[in-house]
């Protein structure tokens, strides 16, 4: 029997998403916490705007309003697909692939980065939708702390990878914080 590849993985990751939020509606708030106590005083913390059933994590901004919190603003034109951090506002405006993201603005560069997934593993490779939007925009900011958030469920014990897939520093599930080793990396 072969490994599932990519598509097959995202396939599976994202019903398995969706079964566990619904079973397990009250969980974000879990996740939301460990999240939280992760995020120092005066950082600039790089979120996103949930899309359809990721954990919603735009409460950070209200429980923590000591951070600045950015949010990405996709560009795709002829010249390429483009992703820059702009400062969160209660005022988004619909981007791309159904994305709500903010106006235009000036780009801040984060301190570290929560991605939005449909699975991970013990190793750190994140699995996301495919577009390579947050791997080329990690690989120009290569001290930023990556932190993958997601459901337990989310997190399986091993991922395809391609060279230029980034890898997380910190997975946060309702089980907890796990901290990885990316020093070979770094």
């Amino acid at each position: 029997m072969t490994k599932p590849q990519k598509p097959q993985w995202r396939n599976i990751l994202s019903r398995r998403r969706q079964a566990y939020h619904a079973a397990h509606p009250t969980i974000t708030a879990m996740i939301l916490g460990h999240l939280s106590d992760l995020i120092h005083q005066r950082q600039v913390v790089a979120i996103y705007a949930a899309l359809d059933g990721e954990l919603d994590i735009l409460p950070l901004c209200q429980m923590r309003p000591d951070v600045t919190f950015l949010l990405p603003r996709i560009e795709a034109n002829d010249v390429g697909k483009h992703m820059q951090f702009l400062p969160w506002s209660e005022d988004l405006e619909d981007g791309p692939y159904g994305l709500k993201q903010p106006a235009r603005g000036h780009e801040y560069t984060p301190n570290m980065v929560v991605l939005p997934l449909l699975g991970m593993d013990h190793e750190g490779v994140r699995l996301g939708y495919g577009g390579g939007y947050y791997d080329r925009k990690l690989a120009d900011l290569p001290h930023v702390r990556r932190v993958g958030v997601g459901f337990a469920t989310q997190l399986v014990a091993s991922l395809p990878e391609e060279q230029h897939d980034m890898r997380l520093d910190i997975l946060v599930t309702d089980l907890g914080v796990t901290q990885l080793d990316r020093g070979a990396q770094l």
